[in-house]
């Protein structure tokens, strides 16, 4: 599959705006749609995988789940002022 920069932009949103990741779980193509516009048969396929529409090897609700859990710890991750990030609960045994 070729590289898009619609496909990558659509990527950057969902790790930015959690509202962006819910919307594109609930409807991808709408929602891919909204942000770049009109995609070509290959980018929609990557938006698809993305979706956990194909290619998932595990129950759909648990991949949304995971992947959106890891799109707002990427997001973390960004903001983070110093590492590590978050700092660890020092109770924690």
């Amino acid at each position: 599959m070729a590289r898009s920069k619609q496909v990558y932009a659509i990527i950057g949103l969902m790790v930015l705006d959690e509202d962006y990741r819910n919307d594109f779980f609930a409807d991808p193509h709408a929602a891919a749609n909204q942000l770049v516009g009109s995609l070509t048969n290959d980018e929609l396929a990557q938006i698809m995988r993305i979706a956990g529409e194909s290619g998932v090897t595990v129950e759909k609700t648990e991949y949304v789940r995971q992947a959106k859990d890891a799109f707002g710890n990427l997001y973390a991750f960004l903001k983070c002022p110093s590492f590590p990030c978050p700092d660890p609960d020092p109770f924690e045994a």
